[in-house]
């Protein structure tokens, strides 16, 4: 499913490679003689068949769709649901085959126009595939936290309004469109970037989110670790301020060093090394719409964790992803704000 190729570096697999993790990630998605809808009626109400409306356990059968997926009855509720109903995979009525094909088109690094029409699909719909499986995926990444020697560092990109049209009433360009790559309009750190805040613990947990535009500050800093920092942990960072006032307010060990300084065994050069890896990965889209920003930052995050946790990580997040709960609308995935809360 396209997450499995979302959990793995793209472009530096061979076409062997490929083969290889497509096979694994569709015998994941789903039992060879079994349907995807089976799949998942199996695995939600492994503890029993109850509703996902009110949660109710008087439940009746009551037929099936055209594309023969079993439908229900909530006695208490009288509202009717299926096997996909609610989950990341509602409003989908396309074969798995088809999945498999959305698959190879990830791993191949297609566009989604020529995705859509390898799979035989709108290409709105590859497009709310991808968002709707980035958006699950990064609920479940929501409670992710780092410990120990942490390092912490910002990273910045042009803000993109890419997606937001100015005919449309609802939205205002703030400044003069540019072209793809052209100049700023503001030098430094200005409210035309879009700071991005990255936390990498030495054993490969990693954080990161569009925070704000500009320059951080202490508040924001908060929000981003809040319930995410371990305690006991010791926070390494360069000299920004804001990270000074923060781990001094909550109360936090806190070490400050140079780029490419090493003190008593601490440094900030893995998180600066993540850096490196977050844009070439960002790099492939060839612009990301700010609003979409943190959907890519959660799908590279499980390629960090991937990278260093292995097979055993890619399975459990895969099924934490499918089984989950992301029934969205097409207009609730594009209606979204043009660039973070903080901006």
């Amino acid at each position: 499913m396209t997450l499995q190729e979302v959990l793995i570096g793209l472009n530096d697999l061979t076409e062997e490679e490929k083969q290889v993790v497509k096979s694994r990630l569709v015998s994941r998605f789903y039992h060879p003689g079994k349907s995807m809808d089976q799949y998942l009626a199996d695995e939600r109400f492994s503890h029993g068949l109850h509703c996902i409306h009110c949660g109710s356990t008087k439940i009746r059968r009551m037929g099936h769709t055209p594309q023969g997926a079993q439908r229900y009855h909530c006695r208490d509720c009288n509202r009717t649901f299926g096997d996909r109903s609610g989950s990341v995979l509602s409003g989908t009525q396309k074969d798995v085959s088809v999945w498999e094909t959305y698959v190879d088109c990830m791993l191949e690094g297609l566009s989604l126009r020529k995705t859509a029409a390898r799979c035989g699909i709108n290409p709105n719909t590859a497009f709310m595939w991808r968002h709707k499986l980035l958006d699950s995926l990064r609920e479940v990444l929501s409670s992710q936290t780092v410990g120990g020697v942490v390092e912490a560092d910002e990273t910045y990109l042009n803000v993109s309004y890419k997606g937001n049209h100015s005919g449309k009433t609802s939205f205002c360009m703030p400044r003069k469109s540019r072209h793809r790559g052209g100049e700023l309009h503001q030098s430094g750190i200005s409210k035309e970037l879009v700071c991005i805040s990255c936390a990498v613990s030495r054993d490969g947990g990693s954080l990161s989110s569009a925070l704000t535009l500009g320059r951080a500050s202490a508040k924001e800093l908060g929000t981003f670790f809040d319930g995410k920092l371990e305690e006991g942990s010791v926070l390494c960072t360069d000299h920004e301020p804001a990270y000074h006032s923060f781990a001094k307010k909550e109360g936090i060990r806190h070490i400050q060093l140079e780029t490419k300084e090493v003190r008593e065994g601490f440094m900030i050069q893995r998180v600066n090394a993540y850096h490196s890896r977050l844009h070439a990965f960002l790099s492939g889209f060839r612009g990301v719409s700010t609003k979409y920003l943190d959907n890519y930052l959660a799908w590279n995050t499980a390629r960090e964790m991937i990278r260093t946790k292995g097979e055993s990580e890619e399975a459990l997040l895969i099924a934490k992803v499918l089984l989950s709960e992301g029934e969205k609308t097409y207009a609730q995935v594009k209606d979204r704000p043009a660039v973070p809360a903080g901006g």
